[in-house]
């Protein structure tokens, strides 16, 4: 849903030199704990643009520390929990060199035997005391809500062929770049390979990315507070590869396995082999 530049990770100080060349000169790789910095830099300038941020975390401004806390032990959390959870960097070529200016999260646990369950709200802990940036109820109601969008239409239709799509970002300096557009076909990629279709939660700005790529719109989804006339709305969107997936939910018994474990899966009356995770190393990590 949303593109950043750092000169240092750990000041967000932009150089005043840096030249993005062409769109195409977008690099990819794999996060690690080393990043941890960098993406909180990214989320935080990114994040803001999008509504439910703001819904959410009314209270950001008069309170950074709270807010920058709160994120960050998410984000370490991210990539930390490799079983869980793949991180993806994306770098623009510039005069200075790479520089990291987006990043994606996304939920494997149904391709590594994760732990199976709904994404969490970012917590109203702090280190001292009950995080002052956000409001407890448009929480609560976000958490509850998209809960059950989640089990009624994803996991009714998909079970766990599927991978999901947690965040998108990018810095808003930075857009347009194609950036977001990387990180996204990466996991259309990995998706098709490995036979799982790709959920997500789109902000209106994600929703024209995701459109665009192949991704439907299932249905919207308003978030609103018991006693409040404010809310804020988001799409459940799928891809699915050519194939239909919520057959092959149904027909899961009819698989077959080769020598090399690859499933074959029925796609009307053609069968069809998901291609071998080696061709994706990197996501193939987390599933050692």
């Amino acid at each position: 849903m949303i593109a950043t530049v750092l000169a240092h990770p750990h000041t967000g100080a932009l150089p005043h030199s840096f030249v993005v060349e062409e769109p195409q000169s977008i690099i990819l790789r794999h996060g690690t704990l080393s990043d941890l910095e960098t993406i909180l830099h990214i989320g935080l300038t990114a994040m803001p643009m999008d509504p439910q941020w703001n819904y959410r975390f009314p209270h950001r401004r008069a309170f950074p520390q709270d807010q920058r806390d709160a994120t960050r032990r998410r984000y370490r959390e991210f990539l930390e929990d490799e079983r869980r959870y793949s991180v993806w960097i994306a770098e623009a070529l510039g005069a200075g060199g790479l520089i990291p200016v987006a990043f994606a999260v996304w939920d494997i646990s149904n391709l590594t035997g994760g732990a199976s369950r709904a994404p969490k709200a970012p917590t109203l802990k702090t280190t001292q005391s009950v995080r002052r940036d956000a409001e407890p109820k448009r929480m609560q109601a976000w958490k509850q809500i998209l809960q059950e969008a989640k089990a009624q239409y994803f996991q009714s239709e998909y079970g766990s062929r599927q991978i999901q799509l947690q965040i998108l970002a990018t810095h808003p300096k930075y857009q347009r770049l194609g950036a977001g557009s990387r990180l996204v076909n990466e996991g259309i990629q990995f998706a098709e390979a490995s036979s799982k279709a790709i959920s997500v939660f789109a902000s209106p700005m994600g929703r024209r990315l995701y459109s665009k790529l192949g991704f439907k719109t299932i249905t919207s989804i308003t978030v609103q507070a018991g006693g409040e006339t404010e809310s804020v709305s988001v799409e459940a969107m799928v891809y699915e590869p050519e194939y239909r997936i919520h057959e092959q939910v149904k027909n899961e018994q009819a698989r077959d396995r080769s020598r090399s474990g690859a499933p074959i899966w029925l796609s009307g009356t053609e069968a069809v082999r998901a291609p071998s995770h080696a061709a994706f190393p990197e996501w193939q990590s987390a599933m050692l």
